[in-house]
């Protein structure tokens, strides 16, 4: 978890990458942003992938991208009982990350404060 800069704040976005990559692709986010009051969590897939990791496999997604779908609402679910309601969690996602983002945002059973997904489709 990266923490904002203003105390106490209860904003989130959690960050999902892309096919290959890591977290550590997106640490500089934050940063850019300069919104004072942005929690952010860098997720990394469950899958390994050349160097990174991977949400699913490319061949056949459907198992994997349900698996992952599981994976981030438990995440979702220990960030609200840390404090972040879902209303004030952000998801965004970068390729496979933005698939998982459109993903958890249509099936997750909670509204959440917004979607951002950059060069993904919908599964």
């Amino acid at each position: 978890m990266i923490p904002a800069t203003e105390a106490d704040s209860k904003w989130l976005m959690v960050v999902l990458h892309g096919l290959g990559d890591s977290m550590e692709g997106f640490r500089w986010l934050p940063r850019a942003l300069d919104n004072p009051r942005l929690n952010t969590l860098l997720v990394n897939a469950p899958d390994g992938y050349l160097g990174g990791f991977s949400w699913y496999d490319i061949a056949a997604p459907a198992a994997g991208v349900e698996r992952s779908r599981r994976l981030l609402f438990d995440l979702l679910d220990r960030q609200c009982a840390g404090g972040f309601a879902p209303e004030q969690t952000f998801l965004f996602g970068f390729s496979q990350g933005c698939l998982m983002t459109v993903e958890i945002g249509l099936r997750y059973p909670h509204r959440l404060a917004g979607l951002i997904g950059i060069s993904g489709y919908a599964h």
